[in-house]
This record gives structure tokens, sequence and C-alpha cells, in this order.
């Protein structure tokens, strides 16, 4: 099985994701986070953790239950994509992130590859955070609401699945409801086949 996690603007949390859903289902699946961006933040990561318990490399290899594929911001050529199973495309929901997103999704819709927004560091105090979510291109996103922990990892080498501290509950709860729904819309999917 293979996940593609991409988004056409950086800093909206792929790498994030590729790492916490790497650890997630790594209890179930031998996982490779396969870090295909050349700032090369998911090898970076992995160089920092001490107790890995998937395995982060540079390009696709057998013997891997789940792959997951971090992609950098500009992939190699928009309209041609790696084949997934599913795609996640996390957004900021600032103006610039979100015209990012919005070109990502239109390749995907126009491929019929189906996908499954995150809105990230969402902050409900925002009035216009507030209006993305009502926008029709987020219809079925998972909403992560704005949390320290998730990007504190980076420096620690570590993700929500093995940190402790304040405010990690909640962020291990947010990579869990992603996991859920990831895994409903490939059992949806399934079922359309």
């Amino acid at each position: 099985m293979r996940l593609v996690v991409c988004c056409f603007k950086g800093g909206v949390g792929k790498t994030t994701l590729s790492l916490n859903l790497g650890a997630l289902f790594a209890s179930q699946h031998r996982v490779l986070v396969n870090d295909r961006d050349p700032h090369c933040s998911s090898v970076a990561w992995a160089a920092l953790s001490d107790q890995t318990p998937f395995t982060v490399g540079r390009s696709s290899s057998p013997g891997f239950d789940l792959e997951i594929q971090d992609l950098p911001p500009s992939a190699p050529v928009k309209d041609q994509l790696p084949d997934a199973d599913l795609y996640i495309v996390p957004t900021l929901l600032d103006g610039a992130s979100f015209v990012g997103y919005l070109s990502t999704i239109e390749i995907l819709r126009k491929q019929g590859r189906p996908f499954l927004p995150v809105a990230n560091g969402v902050n409900l105090k925002k009035a216009e955070h507030r209006r993305r979510l009502q926008e029709p291109d987020l219809v079925g996103a998972v909403v992560i609401p704005d949390r320290a922990a998730l990007g504190s990892y980076y420096q620690l080498g570590e993700t929500v699945f093995s940190m402790r501290g304040a405010g990690v509950d909640k962020a291990r709860e947010d990579i869990l409801r992603v996991g859920q729904a990831i895994q409903k819309r490939l059992t949806d999917a399934r079922g359309t086949a």
C-alpha cells in the first residue's frame, strides 16, 4: 500500500504528517517513509532519533507493507504525481498555503485520484480559519488544531507517539483521527472498486 503526502506549498505539515503517520502505522505494518524532498527533513529527523519504529529512506524499497512518500512542495511534474492508494493533502488556512492546496487538489481531481484533505494549525479564534473551513474544497477534511507538540518532535527526533509532556495526548489524538480517516477512505475505495 502506498500513501503520498503532497501539497504544492512548503511548510504546511507534509513531513510532520508523514513521520507521525509512519509511527502510527508501524504497530500494524512494516513502514517506509520515503523522503522525496531535496531538503531531506525526514532523513534529518531519523538521524536524530534513538528508536524509530519505521524506516526512513530516500527511495522506494521492497519488503514494506506501507510506503508513505513525503513529496517536496513542487512535485517533479505537477501533473505526474506518483501512483498511490490515497493522497494526503495538508494545508494551513492562510491565503498562500490554501492556493497551493487548491492547485494540488485540482490536479488530483482531474486525474481522478482519491485524496484526504488535512487542515493543519487551525485556530478557530481567527476569522480567516473559520471562513476557510466552510470552503467546499475542504469538505471531509481532518481538522488539526494549532498544537506546539506536533512541531516540537523535529529537534528531538521523536513523534507524538514517543513523546511525553503537555499537549502530547491531544496531538496524538489528532494523528489518530487522521489515521482513522485514511483507513475509512481506503476501505470505502475498496468497496466501490
